[in-house]
């Protein structure tokens, strides 16, 4: 029995799941289900969960790992269960679980926002999936696997997205273990990620 939106293509019916089917080099938004040692499990709207490990994630603001038994346990508090993230598709194992990586400092957390979810055959292909409202200053990332986030815009830390990148900020910045995280949202700013919620 198949599940799914009928599309024709000539003498060929095609059927698309109502789930998502990630590829690699995706795009995907998800939540941590389970933390395990070394790794998290995420549910990614997908009949399968899939992994991200610790070695396969960059600390906030860029910040080099020193691989102690310091390190680990620190490692540990950065994902918790429930959390938001955002990652990229990297493999799939033999028995068909996504592996996911977030190596670049435009992925990693969500904070001080809300996640969408939307039917994933409703979410197109396209190659700018990162949208900045500035008008709003709110951020807007589309998943691949049907899943939205609408959040405060956060300063991206990447050579990649942002043009030379002030090292000397870096260095007076805190150890990320030691940062206090800001969870003060201001109320236009709130009202802004409802609305947009509530419009898509």
């Amino acid at each position: 029995m198949l599940c799914g939106v009928v599309e024709p293509m000539n003498k060929l019916v095609y059927v698309r799941a109502l789930r998502a089917r990630p590829e690699i080099g995706d795009i995907i938004i998800s939540h941590v289900i389970q933390v395990a040692p070394k790794r998290r499990r995420l549910e990614i709207n997908f009949s399968q969960d899939a992994t991200l490990m610790l070695p396969l994630m960059s600390l906030p603001d860029g910040i080099q790992r020193r691989r102690t038994a310091i390190d680990e346990l620190n490692m540990c508090s950065i994902f918790e269960e429930n959390d938001s993230i955002c990652a990229e598709g990297r493999g799939f194992q033999h028995d068909g679980c996504l592996h996911l990586q977030a190596r670049s400092q435009k992925y990693g957390k969500f904070r001080r926002g809300q996640m969408l979810t939307i039917p994933p055959y409703l979410e197109k292909k396209r190659k700018q999936l990162f949208h900045y409202l500035c008008q709003y200053g709110i951020d807007l990332i589309l998943g691949c696997n049907g899943f939205i986030w609408v959040g405060e815009h956060v300063k991206v830390r990447d050579d990649m997205v942002e043009d030379l990148s002030n090292k000397s900020e870096q260095q007076n910045v805190k150890p990320w273990n030691e940062e206090v995280e800001e969870t003060h949202t201001p109320l236009e700013t709130r009202q802004y990620i409802c609305r947009t919620a509530n419009a898509i």
